[in-house]
C-alpha cells in the first residue's frame, strides 16, 4: 500500500507533459524548397560530369516545373539568384547563353570586371564592398534595356523594344551581359562604353571600416563579342574573355571587342 501512495506521489510531483508544437507550414515549405535545390545541384553535378546532358537536364527541370509544385519554382528561381545583387548567377546565365545559340540568331555578349574589387575589401571591409556591388548591379540595369511594367497610352512596341538585356553575376567580381538583336560592332561598343561611364561618372555610396558612410570612385573593365552562328557558348565566352583579360593587362577601366 505504502508502495502505490508513493507511485502517486512521484506522478503527482511529475511535470507536466510539454504541448506538441504547432506545425510551422512556411518552414515546412522552406525545408522542402530546400530539399529540391539538392536535387537541382545534383543534376548540375551529372552535367558537369558528361553523364547527363544540358538538354536533358533541361527537360527534367520543365518537368518538375509543369507539375505546379510551388516549392519548386521557389527552389529553381532561388537557385538561379544571385542574393547580394538580386541577379541572375551563373548558372542562369549558361542556361540563357546556350538558349541563343541554339536559337542561331545574332547577339552580344559583354563580360564586365568591377576593378580592384580586392582592393576595395581590404579598404571597406565586407559589409562596405558589398554596398559597392550593389550599386554597381544597379547602376549597370539603369543603361540596359529591360521589360517595362506596362506600356504607357496603350502604345504598340516594337520588336527592338521587346528585346531586353540579360545581366547576371557569374562570380564575386565578374559580371555578364546578353544582348539580343545586336548585329554590329559599333553597337556593341556603343553599349559597352554606355555601361562603362555608368560606373566612372559618379563615386559609389559606402562605408568604411567604422561604419562611417564614404565615398569611393569604381572603375570597370569590359571584353565583348559577337554571335553569329560561327561558335558554340563555350568557345564565346573564351574568346570574350581573352579580350577582357588582355585589356585588363594593358588598361583598366576601357573597353575591348576586338582585340
Amino acid at each position: 500500500m505504502a508502495e502505490f501512495k508513493d507511485t502517486q506521489e512521484t506522478l503527482a510531483e511529475s511535470p507536466p507533459l510539454l504541448p506538441k508544437p504547432e506545425p510551422d507550414p512556411a518552414r515546412e515549405f522552406n525545408e522542402q524548397a530546400n530539399a529540391y535545390r539538392l536535387k537541382l545541384d545534383a543534376l548540375d553535378r551529372r552535367v558537369a560530369s558528361g553523364e547527363l546532358t544540358a538538354e536533358g537536364r533541361n527537360r527534367k527541370v520543365a518537368d518538375w516545373l509543369a507539375a505546379g509544385d510551388l516549392r519548386y519554382t521557389l527552389a529553381y528561381l532561388q537557385s538561379r539568384e544571385d542574393s547580394l545583387t538580386e541577379s541572375p548567377n551563373k548558372r542562369a546565365f549558361e542556361e540563357h547563353l546556350q538558349e541563343l545559340v541554339q536559337k542561331g540568331e545574332s547577339f552580344g555578349l559583354l563580360l564586365l570586371d568591377l576593378d580592384g574589387l580586392k582592393e576595395l575589401n581590404s579598404e571597406f571591409g565586407h559589409l562596405g564592398a558589398n554596398m559597392i556591388l550593389q550599386q554597381y548591379a544597379a547602376r549597370i540595369l539603369r543603361v540596359i534595356r529591360q521589360a517595362p511594367t506596362e506600356v504607357p497610352g496603350g502604345i504598340q512596341r516594337s520588336k527592338q523594344d521587346e528585346q531586353t538585356d540579360y545581366f547576371s553575376r557569374i562570380g564575386g567580381d565578374e559580371f555578364a551581359i546578353l544582348l539580343e538583336g545586336v548585329s554590329t560592332d559599333d553597337e556593341l561598343q556603343s553599349i559597352a562604353e554606355r555601361v562603362r561611364e555608368s560606373i566612372s561618372s559618379e563615386d559609389f555610396i559606402t562605408t568604411d571600416k567604422q561604419n562611417r558612410l564614404t565615398f569611393t570612385s569604381v572603375t570597370t573593365t569590359i571584353g565583348g563579342g559577337r554571335f553569329q552562328g560561327d561558335l558554340t557558348a563555350d568557345a564565346l565566352m573564351r574568346q570574350v574573355d581573352r579580350r577582357l583579360m588582355s585589356q585588363k593587362n594593358v588598361e583598366k577601366n576601357k573597353v575591348n571587342i576586338n582585340g
